[in-house]
């Protein structure tokens, strides 16, 4: 336990480029283990290193040592989307707007999307409704100042998308 209480102050400390590189360093060497909940096939360690050095070293670390503390619970719910915006193409529904209660966070915090270059998402369907463990993620992210919230999606196939009139 040590090793790990270790490696999340280091990780905290870290600015966005140093946790950048340390993750594609890393994350070369690890890619021949089994990680649970991360498939190789489906993410890169280029991928991994963009989304930790978006989130800056304070931030990855606060949802490291969620996981560390409760893998058993905390495990699943994380957001289902990492998106890398400079604007969001599409409306998000912040914490607060979902009516979430974010207990220690500042409701005003939330959706701001000047503190990190990743929003974390979970994408729900028009009638989907989120579980508690993905509540409970959503509002741990806002309180440590990490843009995220939901979309919903509106249609389930092409056919369903509405027409837009040609020009």
């Amino acid at each position: 336990m040590r090793r790990i209480e270790r490696l999340l102050k280091n990780v905290y400390k870290m600015s966005q480029q140093e946790l950048f590189d340390w993750v594609r360093a890393e994350g070369k060497r690890l890619q021949c283990f089994t990680v649970p909940y991360l498939a190789w096939g489906a993410v890169t360690v280029d991928d991994l290193a963009r989304i930790a050095g978006g989130l800056g070293g304070v931030r990855l670390s606060s949802i490291l040592s969620q996981l560390v503390i409760d893998i058993e619970c905390m495990g699943t719910g994380l957001p289902d989307l990492v998106v890398f915006p400079r604007r969001l193409p599409f409306e998000v529904e912040t914490v607060s707007q979902v009516g979430l209660d974010t207990a220690k966070g500042d409701p005003n915090l939330v959706g701001t999307p000047s503190r990190s270059s990743v929003w974390l998402i979970e994408v729900k369907s028009k009638a989907d409704k989120l579980r508690s463990n993905q509540s409970a993620w959503l509002c741990r992210l806002a309180r440590n100042g990490i843009d995220s919230g939901m979309i919903r999606v509106l249609a389930r196939t092409l056919e369903e998308l509405p027409q837009e009139e040609p020009i």
